[in-house]
């Protein structure tokens, strides 16, 4: 079994109530909405700089 670690984000009230709502609305937890936004984001990102190179 694979180990997870865990990383620490800081928001103020509004951006964790509408992380929450946003999670709610897709029927997600708020882990995977924050997991695969960021893995979305390095990906896009990533891409970019494939397709410039």
């Amino acid at each position: 079994m694979e180990l997870m670690n865990m990383i620490a984000i800081q928001l103020n009230d509004k951006e964790i109530n509408l992380t929450k709502e946003y999670a709610q609305a897709k029927n997600m937890t708020i882990f995977a909405l924050v997991r695969d936004a960021v893995i979305e984001r390095i990906e896009d990102e990533m891409m970019i700089k494939l397709d410039l190179e």
